[in-house]
This record gives C-alpha cells, sequence and structure tokens, in this order.
C-alpha cells in the first residue's frame, strides 16, 4: 500500500514550517507592544518546532522506516536498506 505522506512530502512541509515560523520571528521584532511581540515569537516557535517535529516522524525510507539523513539534498537510495527512493 502506498503512503500518503512519504519522505518527499516530510521534508517540503519542514522547509515551509520552517518558513513561517521564521516569519513570524522576524515580524515579532517589528515594534509592537511587548504582549503582541511575545504571542508572534511563541507561535513562530510552535511552527518552527512543528516543521522539525513532521521532518522527524514523515522523512523516513518507505521501504525500511529508518531515519534519513537530514543533511544534504534529496538522497537517491536509503543508505539502510539500499532501496531507491523515488
Amino acid at each position: 500500500m502506498k503512503k500518503f505522506f512519504n519522505y518527499k512530502y516530510g521534508r517540503k512541509m519542514f522547509f515551509i514550517f520552517a518558513a513561517i515560523g521564521t516569519l513570524f520571528l522576524i515580524v515579532a521584532q517589528c515594534g509592537f507592544s511587548k504582549t503582541i511581540q511575545l504571542i508572534l515569537m511563541i507561535i513562530g516557535a510552535v511552527f518552527v518546532l512543528g516543521g522539525y517535529l513532521w521532518m522527524f516522524i514523515l522523512y523516513k525510507c518507505p521501504h525500511c522506516d529508518t531515519r534519513l539523513p537530514w543533511d544534504g539534498g534529496l538522497p537517491n537510495h536509503c543508505p539502510s536498506c539500499g532501496e531507491k527512493l523515488n
């Protein structure tokens, strides 16, 4: 059975979540009141941490379910089982 959430989707969602979180963190520094800054910084941190969690859960080999390395680009083969990744 083909999984809906694959490793490419997990990596893409990580970058989207991290970009949104970083944007919130940058906007929080734009001279708002302390309360607004705190709220925006919490939202940004939640997005960044959510992106890491999303990638940790989904960025794994579809054949053997081992975690893929986060450094570098998308691998062509799983370093654990050697199967080709689509």
